[in-house]
């Protein structure tokens, strides 16, 4: 009898054990549902009792409107320069012209060429340059500043001063160093022209390029017909006005903060056209949790209020902020990511925007350098 019982436990044994097992199994998804359904209910409870800040105005980022007088301004005359520029347009004839710039080359025909052929675009520069401002009339009035404007001659301007830069390289070989660094200083004239404006920071960012034409020109003359020239205290008088790229910075990075914030608006308007939506983002905008167009707003307010501090601070001592890049999480990772779609729209615009400290820089350093070397 015992031995029957024996066997019949056994037999049991690994019955019980196979029930146990998905005993556990059925507890632990029983768990998992629980947890995933309890995180789902929190979520939902996040996402319907979520609140924006309130709307916040910030007096230290507003611009006021810029009165210039069309006599005055030099806008129209570099707008023209557009319409009268003769720039190569084969690719073998524009790098020519770059080498030439950069003195790989020199081909006299091909300079007296192109001089001659823009003689009238080279007249409205220096129009241009006679004017004692430059605004462009889009963004003369920050009421109206959306993100839609548009505004400057800046392609064809970066164009007409490297033909500037060439005259002066021809009458510097021509035995005239003089006006070779007259011309040369026109074009840092018309870049500082530009700096000073009520502008975006890719306006700003030409007109660092326009400024840096000309003194690449200068230090050239410098070097190699320093001896030659006559009045040199003069033109380091007159350079030493070009030295400001601060306050020109200050203004764009407030201008953005316009158009940011009037980027903000129309999207949080539900009227975002298919082309243009952020496939990862798009259908966050929608909902409250996602995108909080008040806090995005602070977002760009703060780095705005710390780039302008950081214009006035040495180059050395410049502040940055780690943030992390949530567009690059996975969706399951960014839906419980509070105002992601907003993040996300604020370090798009402003990452790259964070470069042109480094290029205001570039140029104090390099006009403070020539200065130095005309002295």
């Amino acid at each position: 009898m015992n031995s029957v019982n024996e066997v019949s436990n056994t037999q049991s044994t690994p019955v019980n054990k196979k029930r146990g097992f998905w005993k556990i199994c059925g507890i632990i998804i029983g768990i998992i549902i629980l947890m995933i359904i309890g995180l789902y209910g929190f979520l939902q409870f996040k996402i319907k009792t979520v609140r924006d800040i309130e709307p916040f105005d910030d007096p230290a980022l507003k611009l006021q409107s810029v009165q210039v007088s069309v006599g005055d301004n030099a806008f129209n005359d570099l707008e023209e320069i557009s319409e009268l520029l003769v720039y190569p347009k084969d690719k073998s004839q524009s790098e020519k012209l770059d080498n030439i710039l950069d003195g790989k080359e020199w081909d006299e025909s091909f300079v007296n060429d192109l001089v001659e052929k823009n003689k009238s675009a080279l007249d409205a520069l220096n129009k241009a340059n006679e004017k004692p401002n430059f605004q462009v009339p889009a963004f003369a009035d920050p009421s109206k500043i959306t993100y839609k404007t548009i505004g400057g001659p800046l392609g064809s301007l970066r164009q007409i001063v490297k033909i500037k830069s060439l005259q002066a390289e021809l009458e510097l070989r021509q035995g005239k160093p003089d006006e070779a660094l007259d011309d040369a200083l026109k074009i840092v004239g018309i870049g500082q022209k530009l700096e000073d404006s009520q502008g975006i920071l890719i306006a700003y960012l030409v007109d660092i390029s326009v400024k840096k034409t000309g003194l690449t020109r200068i230090d050239h003359i410098l070097a190699t017909n320093r001896n030659d020239l006559k009045n040199l205290n003069d033109f380091k008088n007159k350079l030493s006005k070009y030295q400001n790229d601060k306050e020109g910075l200050k203004t764009a990075i407030k201008v953005e903060y316009i158009i940011f914030s009037s980027g903000v608006d129309y999207v949080s308007s539900g009227l975002l056209k298919n082309s243009e939506k952020n496939s990862k983002i798009s259908e966050l905008f929608n909902n409250l949790f996602y995108f909080q167009p008040n806090k995005t707003k602070k977002l760009y307010a703060d780095w705005t209020t710390t780039e302008i501090a950081n214009v006035d601070k040495p180059c050395s001592n410049i502040i940055r902020t780690d943030r992390e890049d949530i567009s690059k999480l996975p969706k399951w990772k960014l839906i419980w990511h509070e105002n992601a779609a907003g993040e996300i729209m604020f370090n798009s615009a402003s990452e790259a925007r964070e470069k042109l400290q480094n290029k205001r820089c570039e140029m104090e350093e390099m006009t403070e350098k020539i200065i130095q070397e005309m002295q």
